[in-house]
């Protein structure tokens, strides 16, 4: 909530100018931008500048990026290179992407490719692409492995992946890749021996062939020892084992839990009537409605439906004149025609409705039908009524099934005084084949010159819920 308060007693002696303008804007968090690093919770601090990260057990520093010997990391390009792999500008004439062109991903959704960023820009052959881990490895044996995808030979340029292996800023090997995969993902494992400051550089050299990495996992031990997630297989999310005495463990994607994240938050929610799931927590989610529902589970429905009479062709009318009966319903304002049946003016607003008794035979017949798909539930139902003159007739609120059966809800017969009268709570059980018919029958004892019998409404409400 934004409030602004102008004090006119503070500065009494000013001129009022001729107006303002106001710029108001947001400011993302410092969590938005992902500086904690595996696996850790990101904790918003007081200002946008301002975070803490809270790091699992065997990870450690100020982003939980220093790694112990026991503990693994892992990236499938979900969140960008802003987790294990980053970009390095440094020796690079173009950068990996992160995206879904080339193939389906081995795990998620995107994965890191060898390709132009940009629509009309094709890289020169030869141009390189570098990106290096971004955590720091405390000391210890590891392995690396990862799937790699890279396509059937098409010209002599050929496309070639490096994965470099440092000790801080020295070399400590290459390994070189530029045979096909076969259109398909395969696993590579690079023994990554004990230093003091290991970084792994994944350098891609443009060429012909489509080249792409997915699943970039680095876990204790060298690649000799079997890898404890062969026989774990996550439904989603990536198998990893964060200290070297635990179970492999399958880590969830947002807003997925279970032992193989077999199992997302949405998948058994309860939202009702068309409404949409949206995940807020492994354990926490809210139903975006549809219009004319509302609540937790969209279980509440908005809609009031009203006809007023006040326009010719009223859009919140969910009554029309039937093409069944004898005649219709009249629309006017002030008085009907003879002064001695009929209202005088209307209960709300200008306009109402009559069924005019003048020139109709003994037990004609006049009625207004819905023409709306009611969603299923209790409705109630009520309007008001002005039944003045000797030669009143009858109406009903007539339920009608699908199937022609009709049962009365209302019904009034006989004249009143000179006034509008609301009718009782109406209680109806509605759903998509269902109508409502607001019947009148002309009355009187049938001389057609007489016709004090007229029957007006006005102000007809259906509201969800039931009375």
């Amino acid at each position: 909530m934004l409030i602004i308060r102008f004090d006119s007693a503070t500065y009494s002696d000013v001129t009022p100018g001729s107006g303002f303008n106001l710029t108001v804007r947001t400011l993302a968090s410092a969590c938005t931008s992902s500086p904690c690093k595996y696996p850790a919770t990101c904790h918003d601090g007081y200002n946008t500048t301002q975070y803490s990260c809270e790091c699992e057990n065997g990870y450690s520093g100020t982003h939980c990026d220093e790694v112990e010997a026991g503990a693994s990391v892992w990236d499938s390009f979900e969140d960008d290179l802003t987790t294990l792999m980053r970009n390095n500008p440094t020796g690079s004439d173009m950068i990996w992407s992160v995206g879904k062109e080339m193939t389906t991903a081995s795990e998620g959704y995107v994965m890191a490719e060898l390709i132009s960023p940009y629509v009309r820009s094709v890289p020169a052959s030869g141009s390189i692409a570098k990106m290096e881990t971004s955590v720091r490895f405390k000391s210890g044996d590891r392995c690396l492995r990862f799937q790699l995808f890279l396509s059937y030979p098409t010209g002599t340029e050929r496309t070639t992946l490096k994965v470099i292996i440092k000790d801080g800023s020295t070399v400590k090997s290459t390994h070189s890749f530029t045979d096909a995969t076969g259109y398909k993902w395969r696993e590579v494992s690079i023994d990554l021996p004990a230093d003091d400051d290991l970084k792994v550089e994944f350098e891609g050299v443009y060429g012909n062939e489509k080249l792409a990495i997915d699943r970039v996992r680095i876990q204790p031990q060298l690649c000799s020892v079997l890898d404890p997630c062969e026989s774990t297989q996550c439904v989603n999310g990536d198998c990893t084992t964060l200290l070297t005495s635990s179970d492999p463990v399958c880590v969830c994607p947002e807003y997925y839990s279970g032992d193989l994240c077999e199992t997302h938050v949405c998948d058994n929610n309860d939202c009702q009537n068309g409404g949409v799931c949206v995940p807020e927590t492994t354990e926490k989610y809210h139903c975006d409605c549809p219009e004319q529902y509302s609540g937790l589970l969209c279980k509440i429905l908005d809609i009031v439906y009203t006809c007023s009479f006040e326009l010719v062709d009223d859009p919140d009318c969910f009554l029309v004149e039937d093409t069944n009966d004898d005649f219709d319903f009249t629309r006017t304002y002030g008085s009907t025609p003879d002064r001695r049946t009929g209202p005088s003016y209307a209960w709300l607003g200008s306009y109402y409705k009559y069924t005019e008794a003048s020139g109709r035979s003994l037990g004609d017949v006049a009625s207004l039908i819905s023409n709306v798909a009611f969603p299923s539930g209790p409705y109630c139902l009520y309007f008001y009524l002005h039944t003045y003159g000797s030669d009143i007739g009858s109406i009903y609120v007539i339920l009608r099934t699908n199937n022609g059966a009709e049962e009365v809800k209302f019904s009034s017969s006989g004249p009143r005084d000179d006034f509008w009268w609301r009718t009782y709570n109406i209680d109806l059980s509605l759903d998509s084949t269902t109508q409502i018919v607001i019947k009148t029958v002309r009355g009187g004892s049938g001389r057609r010159d007489k016709g004090l019998g007229d029957i007006a409404i006005d102000n007809i409400n259906l509201t969800p819920g039931g009375c």
